[in-house]
């Protein structure tokens, strides 16, 4: 069975089986996010069939919030823990995992490849989610997505108003590399 971005008979993955790709980006203590009516997430998505993981952050990105990613990076080459790779959900791994909001502590590699495994709004379950920090420009256009609100909100309130734990971990991940102190 296709979806809306494959064509009718085609074999491409469902949207479960999609890989998906989320951004994070900081501005002065805020946090970019999309407020939907089933709740705030990090702007980002489904993938299309063959579609580059930063051609598709771009393509979501501007759907969603109007806006320009003029920079992104893998949360893991931007200075996470080693481990950060993309990996497929598995509820049963989440809930053991000490990096997984919920899971059975917090920290370390383990959060690495926490912040790797996401949920977003289109999927509870499916395979690989990627989590970018980026740098976007302000809009230039309206969002095509009319149920998406975007909003830059503190750092503080972001860990609490986000609707999944993956996307927590990602952006606690963003943030402790934010604070590191530069090369030199």
């Amino acid at each position: 069975m296709g979806d809306r971005d494959s064509p009718p008979g085609s074999e491409a993955p469902t949207p479960a089986d999609r890989p998906r790709v989320y951004g994070i980006a900081l501005r002065r203590g805020l946090v970019l996010v999309v407020r939907t009516p089933s709740g705030t997430y990090l702007p980002g998505g489904l993938l299309r069939p063959g579609e580059d993981p930063i051609e598709g952050l771009r393509r979501r990105v501007r759907e969603e919030t109007g806006r320009t990613v003029s920079g992104a990076t893998p949360l893991a080459d931007a200075g996470a823990d080693a481990g950060a790779t993309p990996l497929a959900d598995d509820a049963a791994t989440d809930a053991a995992d000490p990096g997984v909001a919920g899971g059975a502590g917090a920290g370390g590699a383990g959060a690495a490849a926490g912040a790797a495994r996401g949920q977003g709004p289109e999927a509870a379950a499916g395979p690989a989610a990627c989590f970018f920090t980026m740098r976007v420009r302000e809009p230039r256009s309206l969002p095509s997505e009319p149920d998406h609100e975007s909003h830059w909100i503190p750092v503080g309130d972001v860990l609490d108003e986000l609707a999944d734990g993956p996307s927590v971990t990602a952006v606690r991940l963003a943030l402790r590399h934010d604070a590191r102190p530069g090369p030199g």
